[in-house]
């Protein structure tokens, strides 16, 4: 009935705050439209299917990865396509893919999904309404379909503090997943940051973030010639519980002209 509506496409311009040093958009301008794109979609589907123009629940993303062939540059144009593959019976969490494509139509990245429903009020996950199982879904994979797993610590090789601010907290009243994957880059040393760019990521929440509390982001650093591996882990200060694991893959950078 709603199959038209499978698919959402949006466009976007990398703006100039959205990029890193190299002029090239970051993992999380890239992550942030996902976020954009997944929600107009199901802010839309739910309008047609029920009437409501609010959802009238949390979509919280639990999992996610991000693989790029090439990182889309300064006031370049790029489209994301998304949609949701068949949901399994009984499913707690949906899954939602993306394509990036670059302005001649040529894929540059891909990427997946996992949320969960989240009662606002109870800040507790709850089954997955009629209406959703009422969406329309589209069997196509990216990748191979699964979320790279994120593996736990061995070494904990750099570590930084970060402190939740007024400015990190989303309309859920809790961090918006892209301040984690900053906390985790900015946690990185220099030699990284400034010769190597990420092109690669996969990010797991474990707990939220409110303001006013303390995080400690650490990392694990495996390089070699070609590429640099790390293993990222967020804890609160507060009560030393990991809230969020990462793996980022980092490759050299290549500089954009400004021009």
């Amino acid at each position: 009935m709603y199959e038209e509506h499978t698919f959402q496409k949006e466009n976007f311009t990398i703006r100039y705050g959205e990029a890193n040093t190299f002029g090239n958009a970051t993992m999380a301008t890239i992550c942030t439209y996902f976020q954009e794109t997944a929600f107009n979609h199901n802010t839309k589907l739910i309008k047609l299917i029920t009437g409501r123009e609010k959802i009238g629940y949390a979509i919280v993303l639990t999992q996610m990865q991000i693989v790029m062939q090439r990182l889309p540059c300064w006031l370049e144009q790029i489209s994301i396509l998304s949609w949701i593959p068949p949901i399994k019976e009984n499913a707690r969490f949906l899954d939602r893919y993306y394509q990036v494509y670059d302005a001649q139509n040529n894929e540059i990245g891909y990427g997946l999904g996992s949320i969960v429903l989240f009662d606002l009020e109870q800040r507790a996950t709850i089954t997955i309404p009629d209406e959703i199982w009422k969406f329309p879904v589209c069997a196509d994979n990216v990748g191979n379909g699964k979320i790279a797993r994120t593996a736990r610590l061995k070494r904990k090789d750099v570590s930084k503090g970060f402190n939740v601010h007024h400015s990190d907290i989303d309309m859920y009243r809790h961090v918006n997943n892209v301040h984690y994957i900053n906390w985790a880059m900015d946690s990185l040393p220099a030699e990284i940051t400034d010769d190597w760019q990420c092109y690669e990521m996969s990010v797991r929440f474990r707990d939220e973030l409110r303001e006013g509390e303390s995080v400690t982001a650490y990392a694990q650093i495996d390089k070699t010639a070609d590429e640099i591996t790390v293993t990222h882990a967020i804890y609160r200060q507060e009560d030393n519980i990991e809230t969020t694991r990462l793996a980022t893959t980092w490759k050299r950078g290549n500089y954009v002209s400004s021009n």
